[in-house]
């Protein structure tokens, strides 16, 4: 991504800010065939100490981008904020042109599945932090669900997770 120096931002614990309160992003994936795959995702960051942390997120077990998932393979994970068109009518200086100011975080780093229990807890934790949000609302868990019936709804989809080494 291009990043203009005077709107260069590097501070990596306001980045990792701004991917936490969005929570929702863009995955592409290299296919074996040379296309991109793409999907819509909430996303649930884990911070790790030292490191960058890790996004966990699902999509749909017939979307296809999971089956883009290998060993050595990247995901590149973008999450979008508020834009706007600037007018060169509102300059200070004479003859200028129009720009487009905008919020964006690229994450980047090797993506891998989750098995069944990690999914689980990835779905609980997200729908904890989204939760959270709603406060005063009584928190939804899955618990307020049938008995069984989110391990059933749980196999239509696949969890996966992003170590991030690359953040801009």
């Amino acid at each position: 991504m291009y990043r203009a120096p005077p709107f260069r931002n590097d501070d990596t614990a306001a980045l990792l800010d701004f991917v936490e309160a969005r929570g929702f992003g863009i995955v592409v994936l290299a296919g074996d065939d040379g296309e991109s795959a793409v999907a819509h995702v909430p996303l649930l960051l884990y911070r790790d100490g030292g490191r960058l942390g890790r996004l966990q997120f699902h999509i749909a077990k017939a979307n296809t981008l999971h089956r883009h998932v290998g060993a050595g393979r990247d995901a590149l994970i973008i999450v979008s904020g508020p834009d706007a068109y600037v007018s060169p009518d509102w300059y200070t200086a004479a003859d200028q042109v129009p720009t487009w100011n905008y919020v964006a975080v690229h994450a980047a780093g090797p993506v891998r599945l989750l098995d069944d229990e990690a999914l689980a807890g990835q779905l609980a934790g997200l729908s904890a932090a989204q939760e959270q949000r709603l406060l005063p609302k009584p928190p939804w868990t899955p618990d307020k669900m049938t008995p069984g019936l989110f391990a059933r709804m749980r196999r239509a989809v696949v969890g996966m997770e992003m170590a991030i080494e690359t953040l801009e």
